[in-house]
């Protein structure tokens, strides 16, 4: 029969590896919303690279500003964003070359964060274990009180 300071100590545990386990389980969460995020990013580039390909000087295009499409035709260059508001005019040509590196890059990240939620994954299944293991010990160190056999008169 384990004493108390072993119950006190198993229980500390416990609560310990409970909330490293809801840590863990919130960094999972969010790496997830980013995978998410930069998939739908890498589509947005696929999408653009397409386009643009498609896309023949003098052709009429919608153009997304803002919240409204506009009707405009390709003439000589496009907007290609640099990143915090800056752009770079740029042959359609070049525009492409520049969007699939961005798009390549982007699969890279993703690619990287995948394999730190296979980890974190790991992680929290060895938790669950942990966690499993020490609930069943507490559970059975606890003894039940025997009841109280009613008085005799």
């Amino acid at each position: 029969m384990s004493t108390k300071e072993d119950l006190q100590q198993l229980y500390s545990e416990l609560l310990a590896l409970q909330s490293e386990y809801e840590k863990q389980l919130i960094l999972y969460e969010n790496l997830r919303s980013q995978v998410d995020t930069l998939k739908a990013l890498a589509k947005d580039y696929e999408i653009t690279v397409n386009e643009l390909e498609e896309l023949k000087e003098g052709k009429e295009a919608l153009v997304p500003m803002g919240s409204v499409l506009v009707k405009a035709n390709l003439h000589e260059k496009v907007l290609v964003p640099l990143g915090a508001n800056f752009y770079n005019a740029m042959k359609p040509s070049d525009a492409i070359e520049k969007v699939k590196e961005y798009k390549k890059k982007v699969e890279e990240d993703v690619k990287l964060l995948e394999n730190e939620l296979a980890k974190l994954s790991q992680n929290i299944a060895a938790l669950e274990a942990k966690i499993g293991e020490l609930s069943a010990k507490l559970r059975a160190a606890q003894v039940p009180t025997p009841a109280k056999e009613p008085k005799k008169e």
